[in-house]
């Protein structure tokens, strides 16, 4: 994983008119019925927010309007969608 980690930055690096997002998700064998999509795709958001601060208004206004009841899969891959296409490219690295 090191080595697509480092050629993905140095992309990243290399491209600076493009907007790279590098995400990762570590998942662990022991805590398998915890690890759920409803769990990842927010990782996602906030990793993705972290790396273009253009949108964490956005991922703001979104938590504020969910912050009194549970977001549905639907609302996370909508709101996911939305974010991703503010990238160029998004790698996904899944550590398990």
């Amino acid at each position: 994983m090191d080595r697509v980690d480092s050629y993905l930055k140095s992309q990243r690096e290399t491209q600076p008119d493009k907007r790279v997002g590098l995400v990762y998700l570590y998942c662990r064998f022991q805590n398998q019925a915890e690890q759920t999509v409803l769990q990842f795709i927010p990782a996602i958001i906030r990793q993705l927010a972290t790396q273009d601060l253009s949108v964490v208004g956005q991922v703001k206004k979104f938590n504020v309007k969910h912050s009194t009841q549970p977001t549905t899969l639907a609302e996370y891959t909508t709101f996911l969608s939305e974010l991703l296409d503010s990238f160029s490219a998004v790698y996904l690295m899944v550590d398990a």
